[in-house]
């Protein structure tokens, strides 16, 4: 069996700080080479240093990012657990209100959906997956991943600008947002039934790139490109960057 003593007081840690742990705390309960991941490619790291960073800015940056957003924890709970490692997880739901996109706002208006002002009400649940060594009780990795997906309009928004609000401090705003685009593209398609991987994931690359050129070259493009332009803006304001320095990434962005 795991330890018990180093583990439980890991499992504690998590359960009192999640699912934003202060600095001091979570420092305490990691081993340095801790990993985090977040859907798979669009977000991978290590060390300890650099997941503390991630949870202090998570908080503050989601409403600062996002307005007026209200989180509800969830309970930590135990998957599995063996003398090699314990792996324990835990969710949040993020509610927020998102402004909508101009191509958008009448679907949304004829579903019902859209809220005085252009608002619509979004909620985001996040799953944590924690892998904790069963020997020494360290925080070996945490693995999110967003659940109760859904694909509709009022889905798709949600899901960008949470994920938009989720930029970490290594990625300039630009890119960010053409990564978190080309992801939603890839997830959407696949959840349609079109192939995402055929050519070693090539002939998904090209097409891809080839709509974007498509909706900025076209007029019904201008629209969601001048959203998208100022989605990108905001988020280098909200850096505390200048547009020049968009390649470094910055201390402020999350």
């Amino acid at each position: 069996a795991a330890s018990a003593a180093p583990v439980e007081e890991t499992l504690a840690a998590l359960r009192a700080g999640l699912p934003f742990m202060g600095s001091e705390g979570l420092a305490a309960v990691c081993d340095a080479r801790v990993r985090y991941e977040f859907l798979g490619q669009l977000d991978k790291s290590s060390g300890v240093d650099d997941l503390v960073r991630r949870h202090a800015a998570w908080g503050g940056r989601l409403e600062e990012r996002l307005g007026d957003v209200e989180l509800e924890p969830g309970s930590l709970s135990v998957l599995r657990a063996d003398a090699r490692e314990v792996v324990a997880r835990q969710s949040y739901t993020a509610s927020f209100r998102a402004r909508v996109p101009p191509p958008a706002i009448a679907r949304l208006e004829e579903i019902g959906q859209l809220e005085p002002g252009g608002f619509l009400p979004c909620r985001i649940t996040v799953q944590s997956d924690f892998t904790i060594d069963g020997a020494t009780g360290k925080l070996l990795a945490q693995n999110d991943a967003l659940v109760d997906e859904a694909w509709d309009v009022p889905g798709t928004i949600a899901r960008t600008e949470f994920l938009l609000a989720r930029r970490p401090p290594s990625r300039d705003a630009v890119t960010w947002y053409w990564d978190v685009l080309r992801l939603q593209t890839r997830d959407e398609w696949s959840a349609a039934g079109y192939p995402t991987q055929d050519n070693g994931g090539k002939d998904f690359e090209f097409a891809f790139a080839s709509m974007i050129a498509r909706q900025f070259a076209i007029g019904g493009g201008i629209g969601i490109c001048i959203f998208a332009a100022s989605k990108v803006l905001k988020s280098i304001l909200l850096s505390g960057g200048a547009v020049g320095g968009l390649g470094g990434g910055g201390g402020g962005g999350f």
